[in-house]
């Protein structure tokens, strides 16, 4: 059994929480630790028996000095590449967490956390105080089947090395994040919009689409791409139902309409989505 669930979507904090028989890991903690506490204590989760932080990135909705406290707190190992530890440090201070905890991901070699395996590749989203950011494919076994789960939030476009990762996911997340038309006509100053715009920012509810698509046919599993959630939706730049309204449409078009799509919220827990054969730690 492996699950999976979105605490957070946005740019008020990310995490999502994957789970087994024998591990619980997180991606990202870009929200506070109450928010933590609260929603650990509802899915019955202790957090000193978190096995992992997966980190995507350095930007506080992704992980922030009250998350990095707590993460320290229960000794939490906290997983990422080391550029992306490096601007953990340089812009939270080296006094924000133990140096014990920090797990340097190497490529050249997958990283087993219990019965998860951890692969993770670079994405396209940098600016003046970020100069990395990771996305992951954890995978586990379940009475001798594979089963594979996907994150990717926050890039500025998707190349064929990542659709080559992302290729045979069950569960995929993935970023979409804005509608141009509402992003062209928002409050936002326009060096801000180009940068959203730009290869290193973030994806459209198109470019979202396109992404699936292209994952849908580099997979060979016939169940891949089984789940979507679609993430980091923008407040001012998108609406949920916009997002699931034009990704669908697209993927129709694109002959890749039998998916199970979902919008991950800001505020609200995402559905839990379990796969494998289910048991009582859910």
């Amino acid at each position: 059994m492996i699950s999976f669930q979105i605490l957070s979507s946005g740019s008020n904090g990310n995490m999502a929480v994957v789970r087994t028989e024998q591990a619980d890991i997180l991606i990202d903690c870009g929200r506070n630790s109450s928010f933590m506490k609260k929603n650990f204590e509802e899915l019955n989760i202790d957090p000193s028996g978190i096995d992992g932080a997966l980190i995507t990135h350095a930007h506080t909705d992704h992980i922030n000095a009250s998350s990095l406290r707590f993460l320290d707190d229960f000794g939490i190992p906290i997983y990422s590449g080391s550029d992306i530890f490096g601007d953990i440090l340089e812009r939270f201070g080296e006094d924000s967490i133990q140096f014990e905890n920090i797990k340097v991901l190497d490529q050249r070699f997958v990283k087993k956390i219990k019965d998860i395996s951890v692969d993770f590749f670079y994405a396209y989203h940098s600016d003046e105080k970020v100069s990395a950011t990771l996305g992951f494919c954890l995978e586990c076994f379940d009475n001798g089947r594979k089963y594979k789960i996907g994150y990717l939030t926050d890039t500025g476009k998707v190349c064929k090395r990542i659709i080559a990762k992302l290729a045979d996911c069950n569960i995929l997340a993935i970023e979409a994040n804005y509608d141009e038309g509402m992003l062209s006509g928002s409050f936002r100053p326009q060096k801000n919009k180009d940068w959203i715009l730009s290869g290193c920012g973030h994806l459209s509810n198109t470019d979202s689409a396109k992404a699936i698509a292209d994952i849908k046919k580099s997979s060979s599993a016939s169940d891949s791409l089984k789940y979507v959630f679609l993430s980091h939706i923008s407040e001012e730049h998108n609406t949920p139902e916009l997002s699931l309204r034009t990704v669908r449409d697209e993927l129709k078009r694109a002959g890749a309409g039998n998916i199970n799509l979902f919008a991950a919220s800001r505020d609200m827990r995402s559905k839990k989505i379990i796969i494998g054969c289910r048991n009582t730690r859910q």
